[in-house]
């Protein structure tokens, strides 16, 4: 057992025996996620994901891992969907930096669709969280490449000018207050435009109740 542990050590990634962080915020839409230690604890963790993707059983989505603080993408691999549509994937977060992350699994085809997600912040051990997970307010508002999660479809590119594109033609204006954000055009359709910002930055929540007394979600995350 001594043996087995000492080689398992010395197979490991030098940046991951090198230093300890932790894992703050870690929020999943439409999966299931947690933090995972190895034999190392603090130095060998990584994000264990599992989810139920019914309609793209026998293939593959795609699994997007992106540093939010520069949009960069970290790595996209393919993720396969077994017989009962269920999938799984691991993050080795000991192989990042410190940083805010997003991850996006998104569904085969020539128009993919986000299919569940996730954000999650990388720190020094014994870090305060709240210090870690406090975002910075993001430059142009809520300017940037938005897709829909959680059963939303949904592409849309917000512009720093107070516009917005969805679905790469149907266009509209946006304005935000505080946590409200406001939209005319094709998301009027979504609770007459008004929806939730989370603290994150990061996701728009529509929700209401419609005429017939059925509760509507929609949410935007952004890639």
């Amino acid at each position: 057992m001594k043996t087995t542990l000492l080689l398992l050590a010395l197979l490991a990634p030098a940046s991951a025996s090198d230093r300890e962080f932790s894992i703050f915020g870690l929020q999943c839409q439409a999966v299931t996620c947690e933090a995972r230690e190895g034999i190392m604890p603090h130095r060998l963790t990584t994000i264990e994901v599992s989810g139920k993707a019914a309609p793209y059983a026998g293939y593959s989505l795609t699994l997007r891992l992106v540093n939010r603080q520069n949009n960069s993408v970290v790595f996209e691999r393919k993720t396969g969907v077994m017989a009962d549509g269920g999938f799984t994937a691991s993050l080795p977060a000991y192989n990042l930096p410190d940083g805010q992350y997003a991850f996006l699994f998104a569904s085969p085809g020539q128009a993919p669709k986000a299919v569940a997600g996730g954000v999650f912040t990388i720190g020094p051990f014994g870090a305060p969280a709240a210090a870690q997970t406090a975002p910075a307010a993001p430059a142009g508002g809520l300017s940037g490449h938005w897709l829909g999660i959680a059963g939303t479809a949904a592409d849309v590119t917000i512009k720093p000018d107070g516009t917005y594109v969805s679905g790469g033609t149907a266009t509209g204006t946006w304005r935000q207050q505080g946590s409200d954000a406001s939209f005319t055009g094709p998301l009027a359709a979504w609770n007459g435009g008004h929806g939730k910002l989370k603290p994150s930055g990061d996701v728009i929540e529509f929700y209401w109740t419609n005429a017939a007394g059925a509760k509507q979600y929609f949410v935007l995350a952004k890639h």
